[in-house]
């Protein structure tokens, strides 16, 4: 018999009413209605007698906050199971939540079981119906691990809303990745699940949670899960979705950060080895991603947005001769009334003003995890030494945690910028970026050093012809200059 959901008083009548059918079961003695007459009826022995190998199993016993009536039903099972009848009683209870006193719980229970669940095990019973690649599974089993979930019930409500994302992403397959996106959104569902049940937190303290921006000298005491990068730009809508209070269908519009599709095109517009080009073959790729914002009659959206976003990124570097680059936005403007569907699709993964992209925006997602403090000299070494995308990390720790400058001087900066590839130095921009916007350059490479590292790059980029490299280091130029 489970008691969660009862009044007090529908509990006292569930209990006679569950052990009157028991007895009715084993035989018809006697009616009922004249042995049992109330709760402390049932350990009659006129009733225990004519109750034999039976075993009695009570479920949610610290779902009834009236201490006295749990103590009550808990001492009169513990009554019949001493009689001499074969009565047997399993009861499970949270003890930790219950308001029966631990000494009477000491003094009543022969056995204590612990019952703890893997993340295997948990996934197996409240995910099984959920159709996903083994790679999410290993994935939301990791995910399990890190929130420890309390209820499996609560698990296999969440189950059925994903499945039901699951089933509006694959109906996007022609523009999205629906597998990095399942991915996605299935870690949301998971961290917002147990932010609700087990952290107790409500949908307005969500909601103000995720759009809570903290300064980078303020203290960020909101729990960590919301400084992931997985809520950027996060809808309302979704949130209210995944905790099972929208009061509207769920809407294409309300997925938010979905990826994506990849392809040779997209994986050029999302810089990825944008390094293995010479300059002869960046300019053809320039070329036919110009040709696609152009010409092409009915584009992914998403995809199209991008690359249009791209192209104004690549013609602020100075990368390409191509002299349609320069209006690349005007032929984007003149094109939107064409391309645009009558039912938008949204994708966070650019920043739009007016319909169009404001700047690159996720490029690249290295400062999803953010390191511990690494130790300075040895930050400062690998620097050196290293490839910037193998330093990124830690050197972002270093600037965001507030610590001292980093010793590094200007000409050593330049040395290790000259061993960098595009790619690194792609990463290197980035990174000052970021650090200008959340904290200081002056603060990273000391003031002095950052003032003389500019400096020394001019005198390189004055003897260089236009170039992809070129313009990277250009772009790093004007950020530390103006700085």
């Amino acid at each position: 018999m489970s008691l969660a959901g009862e009044s007090e008083s529908d509990t006292a009548e569930k209990t006679v009413s569950i052990f009157s059918k028991a007895v009715s079961a084993l035989g018809d003695v006697t009616k009922s209605s004249q042995l049992i007459e109330s709760v402390s009826g049932l350990v009659k022995q006129s009733i225990i007698s004519k109750i034999n190998d039976v075993t009695i199993i009570v479920d949610d016993l610290e779902r009834i906050e009236d201490g006295s009536l749990a103590s009550l039903i808990l001492g009169d099972l513990y009554d019949m199971c001493s009689s001499e009848s074969s009565i047997k009683a399993i009861v499970v209870m949270n003890d930790s939540k219950s308001s029966v006193s631990k000494s009477l719980i000491e003094k009543v229970i022969c056995w204590k079981f612990k019952y703890e669940i893997s993340s295997e095990n948990a996934f197996d019973i409240a995910f099984r119906t959920l159709d996903v690649s083994p790679d999410i599974q290993r994935f939301m089993i990791k995910r399990l691990d890190e929130i420890q979930p309390l209820n499996l019930r609560v698990l296999i409500r969440l189950c059925d809303r994903m499945k039901q994302v699951s089933r509006m992403l694959d109906s996007m397959e022609d523009e999205i990745d629906v597998e990095s996106s399942k991915q996605t959104l299935f870690h949301k569902m998971l961290y917002l699940s147990f932010l609700h049940h087990q952290q107790d937190q409500g949908l307005d303290e969500i909601v103000e949670q995720i759009n809570t921006i903290c300064m980078h000298d303020e203290q960020d005491e909101r729990h960590p899960f919301y400084k992931q990068y997985i809520f950027h730009d996060e809808s309302n809508s979704f949130v209210e979705f995944t905790l099972g209070c929208l009061s509207r269908p769920l809407r294409d519009s309300d997925l938010h950060n979905l990826h994506p599709k990849t392809n040779e095109l997209s994986d050029f517009i999302h810089a990825k080895g944008l390094s293995r080009y010479s300059d002869e073959e960046l300019e053809v790729k320039i070329s036919s991603l110009i040709d696609y914002v152009s010409n092409e009659t009915n584009p992914s959206l998403s995809l199209w947005y991008s690359a249009v976003n791209f192209l104004a990124y690549l013609y602020s570097l100075d990368a390409s001769n191509d002299e349609r680059l320069s209006n690349i936005v005007n032929i984007a403007q003149e094109r939107l009334e064409y391309i645009t569907p009558s039912e938008e699709r949204h994708f966070q993964t650019f920043s739009c003003n007016s319909g169009l992209p404001k700047n690159i925006d996720e490029l690249r997602s290295y400062f999803k995890e953010k390191e511990s403090k690494d130790n300075h000299a040895q930050l400062i070494e690998e620097i050196v030494t290293s490839k910037w995308i193998e330093v990124d990390r830690k050197a972002y720790t270093h600037a965001t945690n507030c610590q001292e400058p980093l010793t590094l001087k200007a000409d050593d900066w330049l040395d290790a910028i000259g061993k960098w590839d595009h790619h690194d130095l792609e990463l290197f921009w980035d990174f000052c970026i970021e650090v200008h916007r959340v904290s200081s350059l002056d603060q990273f490479f000391g003031k002095d050093n950052r003032e003389q590292l500019p400096i020394l790059l001019k005198l390189q980029l004055d003897s260089m012809t236009p170039c992809l490299r070129k313009g990277l280091l250009t772009r790093i130029y004007n950020l530390l200059s103006a700085s």
